[in-house]
């Protein structure tokens, strides 16, 4: 678990105040650990973290993502006022983290500060993660500020511009800078809301400290109190043609005034990417060695299917495997919480495994046809849940996924 996410769950402990989000979360965890027990799928509960995408337009052209660079093979658009809607009234009560960004830049949405306001007035804890350059505009950032946004991540690949524009090709670093700089200046502490907390758990018969006590290890006094929003977070993709900014980078952090900055790996696509993008030092990589598929074979040496192929005869799934000698992320486990805790609604309404789906190979649903509970709950999600516990390498995106991965964070 990163410490990213830790700090996150830290400032969102006094949002966890209703026993239908604990019992949520233990259903899920419940269901989780025996399907882990037993290899065979089961699930209870409904996702308590969603990710919501508000547009796959992006204003930068990098060259490893698919929205920038001109590859992602589904339609674009940006999610209605409705779809958002439908999404908050069949997650009240049990999403209770949200992230506003998949493909795409999310503030070109222009009803993003709208979408913010109602999560936050349902109770959820909410992140963005953008590239930035919106913000430069004062009144963009001021009413990113008071939406009540939580989190805000900006990616900043470089302390120069000559470093910076390498990856984010089309920025302009300066740019960027400034509107950082009108986010830390707008910021403003809300109220405490440390009162309504303990009279809530007063309500169950709780003593407030008590009602804690189990997770002192995440909730230090801080989560309880209000610092200001959001908590602003600076991101860099370590590179072959960054690594050596990495000093800079923590200069620059520290005199923007950020909260935090973050060091990330960088994700590839294709073993002969390594050359140009992954970093000379090896130890700043999330990648083990480039290794080759090997064919799965039965009792008597007959050659079974893969999971993706299974998944595709069966389910009409597009996902795709590895070809022959690409590259293996140093994954700790051969498992995946996300598809137990989470999942991803892009903006048309259709419903994907996960961040990971970038073109939507593995289409679960749609929001605007069923539930998101039918949804969850259905036949290929449950497919999708089997083929992993039996052998996620056998499916593309899964070999290349962080999910359990020793090296997605540096710092």
């Amino acid at each position: 678990m990163s410490s990213a996410f830790l700090h996150s769950l830290r400032r969102a402990a006094p949002l966890l105040t209703d026993p239908a989000s604990w019992a949520n979360l233990a259903r899920i965890a419940s269901s989780y650990v025996r399907s882990m027990h037993s290899k065979r799928a089961t699930i209870s509960g409904l996702p308590f973290v969603l990710m919501i995408e508000p547009t796959n337009f992006c204003n930068l052209h990098c060259p490893l993502c698919p929205s920038g660079d001109g590859r992602l093979t589904r339609a674009r658009g940006m999610m209605d006022r409705a779809t958002f809607g439908r999404i908050l009234k069949q997650t009240k009560g049990t999403v209770k983290f949200l992230q506003l960004w998949n493909q795409g830049e999310p503030l070109l949405h222009p009803d993003l500060p709208w979408m913010i306001r109602r999560a936050k007035a349902q109770g959820m804890f909410v992140s963005m993660s953008t590239n930035g350059h919106p913000l430069a505009d004062p009144s963009v950032a001021l009413e990113i500020v008071r939406s009540g946004l939580d989190h805000l991540i900006v990616s900043v690949d470089g302390a120069t511009q000559e470093t910076y524009a390498r990856y984010r090709r089309g920025g302009n670093l300066q740019t960027v800078l400034r509107g950082i700089e009108h986010c830390v200046q707008a910021r403003i502490k809300p109220h405490r809301k440390g009162a309504k907390s303990a009279k809530n758990f007063k309500r169950w018969g709780l003593p407030f400290s008590a009602s804690f006590a189990p997770l002192r290890w995440i909730l230090p006094q801080s989560a309880i109190r209000n610092p200001k929003r959001p908590w602003i977070e600076l991101q860099c993709i370590v590179m072959r043609h960054n690594e050596h900014e990495i000093p800079a980078m923590k200069a620059l952090a520290q005199r923007l005034g950020v909260d935090r900055l973050s060091l990330k790996t960088v994700q590839i696509d294709a073993a002969d990417q390594a050359e140009t993008f992954l970093p000379s030092d090896r130890n700043q990589s999330r990648y083990a060695a480039a290794q080759e598929r090997k064919p799965t074979t039965g009792k008597h040496g007959s050659t079974q299917k893969k999971p993706a192929d299974m998944l595709r005869a069966s389910l009409g799934f597009r996902g795709k495997m590895f070809e022959e000698g690409t590259l293996m992320t140093e994954r700790t486990r051969d498992s995946c919480r996300r598809l137990w805790f989470s999942t991803v609604i892009n903006w048309d309404g259709t419903v994907v495994p996960c961040c990971f789906d970038k073109d939507g190979d593995f289409v679960m649903g749609n929001i605007l046809q069923e539930s998101l509970e039918q949804i969850w709950r259905g036949r290929r999600y449950q497919a999708f849940r089997d083929a992993v516990l039996r052998n996620r390498a056998g499916i593309a995106m899964c070999r290349n996924c962080t999910e359990g991965l020793r090296k997605l964070f540096l710092q």
